[in-house]
């Protein structure tokens, strides 16, 4: 109770004094010390005072208890194993400052990829997007019947935009999403379709789909479609394509920023080898 006292005493001090020198500290414990700045920043927002106690003191119990377990270290594994630690630390601590580095190097990274480009790599690549399952896109929406003709011709023309504009001044169901692809056995397993349209043949690019529901008419149009076995069509493998592109020119970066270090400490006669 005494030890939970004063470490709530400790907890008024942190909340009331946030702006103190990052040298002030809560708990010591042989060589380490846990830093009042440090429980500022795992300190969660909006607790009660009686919360931030006690959330203090199980973060500080753990500590201490991590901090004795690592004492015990000397004591408890052989010379070799303690060389084989820090070993361990020190690829860890170079693999952690190796790709906070690159992370900043990819603050400066152009993430846009020109169509031309991708439509490039598809062309060169063609078997390498083989479709394992059918897929198609589509577009569908549910509309008054005595408005079915008007409606199914605007879809045929692809006047989307107006088509839009009328559905959501009736309030209607549509779903025209750009690259709106899915796998054929998919889109059957859901309750998106009507059963009477599952029936139908749904691997005809651009035919138009109705099923006709008292007052109203779902109306259901296949866009674009891929077969099993066959390359994936280029709008809907685009997404892939961007994302390959996106991660060898990434690469690409980071092998000329390291060979750019490398160079320099050449030229600079800073690597010496025996």
């Amino acid at each position: 109770m005494k030890y939970c006292f004063k470490i709530g005493i400790c907890l008024m001090c942190l909340i009331s004094c946030k702006r103190e020198s990052n040298d002030a500290w809560v708990v010591k414990y042989k060589d380490f010390t846990l830093a009042k700045s440090e429980l500022n920043e795992i300190l969660p927002q909006g607790l009660s005072a009686e919360d931030s106690i006690n959330f203090v003191n199980l973060y500080i119990k753990k500590w201490v208890k991590t901090k004795v377990l690592i004492s015990e270290k000397e004591n408890l594994l052989s010379d070799e194993e303690l060389l084989i630690l820090e070993r361990k630390i020190e690829k860890y601590r170079e693999d952690l400052t190796a790709n906070m580095i690159e992370d900043k190097w990819v603050l400066t990274f152009n993430d846009s990829i020109r169509e031309d480009e991708m439509m490039q790599y598809y062309k060169d690549v063609p078997d390498t997007f083989i479709l394992k399952n059918d897929v198609l896109s589509y577009r569908i929406m549910e509309i008054p019947t005595d408005s079915l003709k008007k409606f199914r011709e605007l879809l045929r023309n692809n006047e989307m935009e107006k088509l839009e504009k009328k559905l959501k001044e009736l309030g209607s169901f549509y779903d025209f999403k750009l690259n709106n692809w899915i796998e054929k056995e998919k889109l059957l397993s859901t309750d998106i379709l009507p059963e009477k349209i599952k029936k139908h043949n749904l691997m005809i690019e651009n035919q138009i789909i109705t099923d006709a529901k008292n007052d109203n008419t779902i109306v259901f149009q296949t866009l674009e479609f891929g077969k099993s076995g066959s390359p994936a069509p280029y709008s809907y493998i685009k997404p892939t394509i961007k994302s390959v592109l996106l991660n060898k020119r990434k690469l690409n970066l980071l092998s000329q920023k390291k060979n750019e270090l490398y160079d320099k400490a050449l030229e600079n006669d800073e690597i010496k080898r025996k």
